[in-house]
This record gives C-alpha cells, sequence and structure tokens, in this order.
C-alpha cells in the first residue's frame, strides 16, 4: 500500500484589523448594556423610608445660641427624632442610604445661617435637603414627620459678674473681707435669660463652689483656688474661667450641731374673720416632719448661745390650700435664727399637708 503524506494546512494569521473590530463589536455592546440599565435607572423610580436624628446646631463659639424648651440653660444642640420619605432613581436612593450610614444616621444642621434671634422654627424636609443635597441628586421629599421644630434663637451676650467666696467649716475674720483674683468674672449668657436675672436681682453674683475651710489655720492669710458654679440666679451661665484664686483670714473655726425645730403654722389674718378656720382643718401627713432635729452650723461661741434661745420655724398658708386636691402640698419651712448669731441651716426642711374642709351639719 502506497504511503500517502499528509498535506500540511497554512494557519490563518488575525490581521490587526480584525483584532480592531472584534474590540469595536465590543465596545458597543458594553456600551449598549450600560446605556439600557441607565435609562431604566432613571426612568423606574422607587420610594424609601428612614429615621435619622436630626441635629439642629449652633458653633459654642458663636454669639447664637438655643434656648431650652425645659430649663433656663442655653444650649447649642437640639437632637429631635425624625422620620421621613424621599423619593427618587433606584441608584441614587442606594446612594442616600449608604451616604446616612456614613453619618450613622445623625444628621447635622447648622443653623447660624439660616436663623436669626427670636421665636422661630426649623421646615424639617428643607432641611434635609439642604444637609443631603438630595435635589441635586434628583431625590423629592415625599413627607417628613414633624415637618416642622419649633425653636427658639437667643443671641448670646459677655457680661462681668462679681464673685462671691462660699466657705464652710470656719468663721471668717469680720474686718477683713475674702480677697478674690479675679474679683469678677466675665461670662456668656442669653439675653433674655440676663434680662430675667436682673429682674429678679439688680445686682447678680457668680458663687464659688463651698470650699471646707475646717483644717485651715486661724490667724494668718490662707490661700487657695476655688471652682465657680456656673449658674447666677438659679440661670446656667458659661463662665470665661473655671476657678479663682482666693485670701482669708479665719477667725475661728465652726462646728456643728442638732437644734429641735417645731414648725408652727401662719395664716392670713383675713381666715380669722370670714370663718375659714373654723370650715377647714389641717391634716398632716407625717408627724414627725412638724417635729424634728435639725442640723445647724456656726462658731462655737454662737452655737452655745443658741442652747438656751428659741428658734422660729413655720410655713405660710395661702387661699390655694383650700382648693380640693387629691395629693399632699409641700411646703418648705421658713426659718429664723435670733439676731446677732452666725449660724446657718445645713438642710432645707419642709413639710407635708392639705387643708380638708370640714363637713356642714
Amino acid at each position: 500500500m502506497a504511503r500517502k503524506d499528509s498535506i500540511p494546512v497554512k494557519a490563518r494569521r488575525i490581521s490587526p484589523r480584525r483584532c480592531l473590530q472584534r474590540a469595536k463589536d465590543s465596545f458597543w455592546v458594553v456600551f449598549l448594556t450600560v446605556l439600557i440599565w441607565v435609562y431604566a435607572d432613571l426612568q423606574f423610580t422607587d420610594t424609601l423610608s428612614e429615621n435619622v436624628e436630626l441635629r439642629l446646631r449652633l458653633d459654642p463659639k458663636g454669639n447664637l445660641a438655643l434656648l431650652s424648651p425645659t430649663t433656663t440653660a442655653l444650649s447649642f444642640q437640639i437632637v429631635r427624632d425624625l422620620s421621613f420619605e424621599v423619593r427618587g432613581s433606584r441608584g441614587s436612593l442606594d446612594r442616600l442610604q449608604g451616604k446616612l450610614r456614613e453619618l450613622n444616621k445623625a444628621v447635622p444642621y447648622d443653623l447660624s445661617r439660616s436663623h436669626q434671634p427670636g421665636d422661630t422654627e426649623v421646615n424639617t424636609a428643607e432641611a434635609l435637603d439642604k444637609v443631603l443635597d438630595l435635589r441635586k441628586k434628583g431625590i423629592e421629599v415625599v413627607s417628613a414627620s414633624p415637618g416642622r421644630i419649633a425653636i427658639q434663637v437667643d443671641r448670646v451676650i459677655l457680661v462681668n459678674v462679681p464673685v462671691e467666696f462660699d466657705s464652710a467649716g470656719a468663721a471668717l475674720d469680720d474686718e477683713t473681707p475674702p480677697k478674690l483674683t479675679p474679683a469678677e468674672v466675665a461670662v456668656r449668657v442669653g439675653r433674655r435669660n440676663w434680662e430675667a436675672i436682673l429682674a429678679d436681682n439688680p445686682k447678680p453674683v457668680l458663687r464659688t463652689v463651698q470650699v471646707d475651710l475646717q483644717t485651715a489655720p486661724t490667724g494668718k492669710p490662707y490661700v487657695g483656688k476655688a471652682d465657680l458654679i456656673r449658674t447666677v440666679g438659679g440661670v446656667e451661665v458659661y463662665p470665661e474661667r473655671r476657678e479663682v484664686a482666693f485670701e482669708v483670714l479665719i477667725k475661728e473655726r465652726t462646728a456643728r450641731q442638732a437644734i429641735p425645730v417645731t414648725v408652727r403654722v401662719v395664716c392670713p389674718p383675713a381666715w380669722m374673720e370670714d370663718g375659714t378656720l373654723k370650715q377647714y382643718v389641717l391634716k398632716r401627713q407625717d408627724p414627725f416632719e412638724w417635729s424634728r432635729s435639725a442640723r445647724v452650723s456656726g462658731s462655737q461661741t454662737d452655737l452655745e448661745k443658741l442652747k438656751g434661745m428659741s428658734v422660729d420655724a413655720y410655713i405660710v398658708l395661702t387661699d390655694d390650700d383650700k382648693k380640693p386636691l387629691g395629693s399632699w402640698l409641700n411646703r418648705p419651712v421658713i426659718v429664723r435664727f435670733p439676731e446677732g448669731l452666725q449660724v446657718r441651716l445645713e438642710e432645707e426642711l419642709s413639710v407635708s399637708f392639705k387643708l380638708e374642709k370640714v363637713p356642714g351639719p
């Protein structure tokens, strides 16, 4: 049998033109696919519901502050829970969710550029739009709850307030008042709060924390530092410094002792004439409160004198106490010591009572 030799087949070479054509074909396939997905993302909208913390903020170093709705304190941030619903493309909503995750769902809103002193309110939908740039991203706020948040923006002023030294455990020399450095401290306070402070006390002071002088030497100057209390007349303020230096001269150390206190009742004089005392009877919730021991402090000499003197303690009744109530009334006890004694009460006393009408015949 004759052998047949195989005939080699020449391989076809891939030309550069063919490679370029295939690349062009692949590019248009990918381009059209992406274009279809982008078009679908733009055309088909979706909604998203989220819950976040809206933090209304002001710069603590600026000249504006927020008035707290429950106290007289200034605040520079108010946090409110906010739920909202937005509408937009799926891609934009996904990016919004990613942004909220970065913020840990706490959305800060700076009020300094959009709000001025006075009672006002914040539109929560507008706040979300400004902080998150929703319109630029093609997202529309459908609803927000609450829709508006009432706020009070006040102007912060800087005033100098005299400092008053507070101490315990020793009686200071009457002829040598405490020397404080500085004697006045600048405090930042809201204008409304400052007006309220002046209306209650035309000469307000900034007190130090109570310094215990029980172990301080007597008869010679004693120096130290005392922290400042951040309130004036019960209103919170922001002192420019944390403490002051003091120098005092101690006359003698003070002592403490317990004294008996019996609380009496003072009623309006008209009650003796209109028959009120015959129509009502005073009920005491705890009889022990009306006769007890109270702790007082002062110099040893004055405490010795107090042992032989009586202390006047009483509460004052008013016409409002005659109104029928289901609960007990609580009234602070007014305590007056004899004149000339430098002693003070170390605890606040109060009693609970109510006036019950005597059944008629």
